[in-house]
């Protein structure tokens, strides 16, 4: 890579996990201590890393982040024939997040996709405060923000495999929280999500023994879990939950 050109960043915000890194070093940094939840806090201990190695980030550097979907608001899009234009489909994404009981003011920046014909659509929005915060925390150590997304939404534009024939879910688990994606041959078909309170693997359980009660031919799972940076095992709760399912562990960084 020329010297002069930016150099390319991946990095991810979650509660206990905190990383950032380069094509060729994926964790060249990254603290999997810090035990920030909430959003301003998680800025805090970005900004923290970033200080701490300021001497490895190249000025004028581009950074692609992933944070936690706690972050974040997401809602599902059910799949409409009328929608055309994007603004009829923002409008669509409002109306979805006001059925959460979220209004989607000028407090939030929103982004709604449909990626597949007749599959469900997804819409996110982030704090508007929040993105502004990022943005001069990145400014003050000479970097540009390329792209955010919460995790959801990274897994839900990455996605491309969908099922020749039953139902297939990918699998999220933050430290915190829980949430699976389903699909079936046509594209998305859902989106559900589980605080993870006490023990992470009861918790889990309640996630996908609800996913199977509404969608009772799941074949495969993709598990994709925060931890990656070192060997992590498969819970056995997905077996015992999805047993007809082939699990298959997804690295950290599949979505980079």
């Amino acid at each position: 890579m020329s010297p002069l050109w930016p150099k390319k960043l991946s990095a991810g915000l979650f509660p206990g996990h905190c990383w950032i890194g380069d094509a060729v070093h994926a964790d060249a940094v990254a603290d999997e201590r810090q035990d920030a939840q909430d959003p301003e806090a998680l800025l805090a201990s970005f900004d923290s890393l970033l200080l701490a190695q300021t001497a490895m980030l190249a000025k004028g550097g581009d950074v692609t982040l992933v944070v936690s979907d706690s972050v974040a608001m997401i809602a599902t899009l059910p799949w409409r024939d009328a929608l055309l234009a994007q603004d009829e489909v923002n409008a669509y994404a409002r109306i979805c997040f006001e059925q959460q009981g979220i209004d989607m003011d000028e407090r939030w920046v929103m982004h709604a996709a449909f990626l597949t014909f007749r599959g469900a659509g997804l819409a996110y929005a982030l704090p508007r405060q929040w993105l502004d915060k990022l943005v001069s925390l990145l400014g003050a150590r000479g970097l540009r923000l390329a792209r955010v997304l919460p995790l959801s939404a990274l897994a839900y534009s990455r996605q491309c495999r969908f099922p020749s024939s039953g139902q297939a879910v990918i699998l999220l688990r933050e430290a915190e929280r829980a949430s699976a994606l389903v699909y079936d041959k046509t594209g998305l078909r859902g989106i559900d999500a589980e605080a993870l309170v006490g023990n992470a693997e009861l918790s889990g359980a309640r996630l996908l023994r609800r996913i199977g009660i509404h969608h009772p031919d799941i074949r495969t799972v993709w598990d994709w879990p925060v931890s990656m940076s070192v060997p992590v095992a498969v819970p056995d709760y997905i077996a015992t939950c999805l047993p007809a399912a082939v699990v298959h562990p997804v690295p950290r960084h599949t979505w980079g």
